[in-house]
């Protein structure tokens, strides 16, 4: 039974506890989150992470889903 590639993602979601961070991985998912959010970006790994209050994280996430985005859990 073939199945469908899963698409790749635009936002790697991490919830940390005191803090969640959301990975940019396409240009679409920065400028997202530079236009809608508060959220303080840093490029610790080559790669836009922004650190989240977690009483904002879930507004975000619903918020990404909304605009079509494709979110995945950290490892």
């Amino acid at each position: 039974m073939p199945t469908q590639p899963r698409p790749h993602p635009d936002v790697v979601v991490n919830n940390a506890g005191t803090v969640w961070t959301f990975t940019t991985l396409t240009d679409r998912a920065q400028v997202w989150f530079a236009t809608r959010t508060d959220a303080i970006g840093d490029n610790p790994y080559g790669v836009l992470t922004y650190f989240v209050d977690p009483r904002s994280a879930r507004d975000i996430v619903a918020g990404l889903r909304a605009a079509g985005f494709v979110l995945t859990d950290a490892p």
